[in-house]
């Protein structure tokens, strides 16, 4: 019931702007893998893939860490 609470509780500004920056990162790698994977024509380095995957991972982190952060004060 903790982790219930704690996601429902109000975000601390700092940590909205993380969420935000983690959702941006997951939705441009998501959009670049994608699109990478369903036109044929159109071939990205594996680097490009690799920085894609790394942004994936590291944002859906941020963004889940940044949710259950909350308020002191609102206890």
């Amino acid at each position: 019931m903790e982790i219930i609470r704690r996601l429902k509780a109000p975000t601390p500004t700092w940590f909205k702007k993380i969420r935000r920056i983690g959702l941006t990162c997951v939705a441009v790698a998501t959009a670049l893998m994608t699109l990478n994977a369903s036109v044929p024509s159109f071939v990205l380095p594996s680097f490009i893939m690799k920085v894609c995957t790394w942004m994936l991972i590291s944002g859906t982190t941020a963004t889940v860490i940044a949710q259950t952060a909350t308020n002191d004060d609102t206890k």
